[in-house]
Formats: C-alpha cells, sequence, structure tokens
C-alpha cells in the first residue's frame, strides 16, 4: 500500500533568513522573473529538507530583487512514495502574486517535463492584472526583450511628459484568457527565448544598481554577483537550456 505525501499551507507565513537558503536540499518547483531595468525581481517556489520517504520539506516563497530580497516559509510537506504526489495539483495551493507583474522570465522546474510547465505557468500567468499587456509586447518584441524593455522606458518617458497613459493602454491592461496565457507560456519557454530573457534579466539587475546609485543601494543592496550565486542554486533543479550561438 502506498503511503501518500502530505502537504500542508501554512495560514500564515515564516519570515526566514536568506542566509539559510542552500544549507539543506533544495528543490526548485518554480521560478519567474520580471525583467525590467528600474527593478528587476525574481521569485521562486522551492522545496527545502529531506527528499526520502517520511522526510520533511519546507515550501519556501523566495523574492530576490537588488535592494530587497525576502524568504518565506508558506508550507510544509511530508514525504511520501514520491509516485503518490501529484506536484501539478499541489503547486497552485501556492500561487503567490507577490511580482509586481506578469512575469517574462519564467524557469521550468526540472520535476515537470515542457508540456506541464507550459500548462503550469500558463495557470500561472492568468493571475496578473496586466498579463494581455505583456503577451502584447512578448508579440511585437518576440525572442528580444532588450527592445521590449528599451520601449518600455519610451513610453514610460511619454506617459511622465504627458501626465497620463493613453486610453489604448488602459484598455490592453487586463488579464489572460486561458488561450492567452497558454500563448505566452509556451513562447516564454521556448528555449531561445528563455536564454534572451535570462541574459536581459542579469543586464537589468546591474542597470538597477547603477539608476539607483550606490548611495541609495544600503545594506540589502544584492550585487549581480551575489544574484548569481542563488540564481545557480535555483538553476541547478530547473531545465535551463545550455547556451547556444546567439
Amino acid at each position: 500500500m502506498s503511503n501518500p505525501t502530505q502537504f500542508e499551507v501554512l495560514e500564515e507565513s515564516e519570515e526566514l533568513s536568506l542566509d539559510e537558503i542552500g544549507k539543506h536540499n533544495m528543490m526548485t518547483l518554480m521560478a519567474c522573473g520580471i525583467v525590467n531595468p528600474f527593478g528587476p525581481t525574481l521569485s521562486a517556489l522551492v522545496l527545502e529538507g529531506q527528499f526520502q520517504p517520511g522526510g520533511f520539506l519546507s515550501i519556501l516563497e523566495l523574492t530576490l530583487s537588488p535592494l530587497s530580497q525576502s524568504v518565506r516559509g508558506v508550507g510544509i510537506v511530508q514525504m511520501g512514495d514520491q509516485d503518490t504526489w501529484n506536484i501539478l495539483k499541489t503547486i497552485p495551493w501556492f500561487f503567490y502574486v507577490s511580482l509586481k507583474g506578469c512575469p517574462t522570465m519564467l524557469l521550468p522546474s526540472s520535476l515537470l517535463g515542457h508540456e506541464e510547465s507550459v500548462a503550469l505557468y500558463a495557470s500561472f500567468l492568468e493571475y496578473f492584472d496586466d498579463g494581455y499587456s505583456t503577451l502584447e509586447k512578448v508579440r511585437r518584441f518576440p525572442g528580444d526583450p532588450w527592445n521590449r524593455i528599451q520601449n518600455d522606458v519610451t513610453n514610460l518617458e511619454s506617459i511622465v511628459r504627458h501626465n497620463g497613459a493613453d486610453q489604448s493602454q488602459e484598455m490592453a491592461h487586463r488579464r489572460l484568457t486561458k488561450e492567452e496565457a497558454k500563448e505566452l507560456s509556451t513562447s516564454l519557454l521556448e528555449p531561445d527565448n528563455m536564454r534572451h530573457e535570462i541574459q536581459a534579466f542579469m543586464l537589468a539587475w546591474n542597470d538597477s544598481l547603477d539608476f539607483q546609485g550606490k548611495e541609495l543601494m544600503g545594506k540589502k543592496a544584492m550585487s549581480l554577483e551575489q544574484f548569481v550565486d542563488y540564481f545557480a542554486m535555483l538553476a541547478l533543479s530547473c531545465n535551463i537550456p545550455e547556451k547556444g550561438n546567439q
């Protein structure tokens, strides 16, 4: 008789120290990021603990940006037989919307196949109020996050000059339909697009620190080198495409 894996969602999340991350076995369930030169943000849901029958795992939400970093315990798992745990049904219980906008950098967990990752992220992308405007930008600049970001910066400058967004921008600000969410998820998980989004995220991290200025960074600032260390820990259990010809 199989022993089912049991999971629990904590009623109140527990604040943890970032220094504790990586001291135990860790597995990424999902990770995604906003590629923004003013404040790139990566948010990840990870398992950490004893990966063996009867072992206990913590479900952690890790959020990293150049000037703010946090780790929260959001759930607990008691491991049973691995084939009794339906991850696709479990993760949505922990869908978090701490990101201030729809992500374009998606990192698929090695626990899931490609089609499962597309389905998982499609469901997740439906949560964001700016999902449709993000899809439109990705359609306009396929595989080209750099020009997409530059276009965002130009539009922001225009909005500031004219003291408000135009009507077309406001109309585009809505959630994705299921079909649109699958389109965006499929596009962003395409290997070349994934590589480009990761590269653009790293560049945006440095640009953000330069934009903020050293006098504003304070003790909470995280350098690109520090961020890469945490990114590497997450990437170990993600299906990240190997670097190809650019």
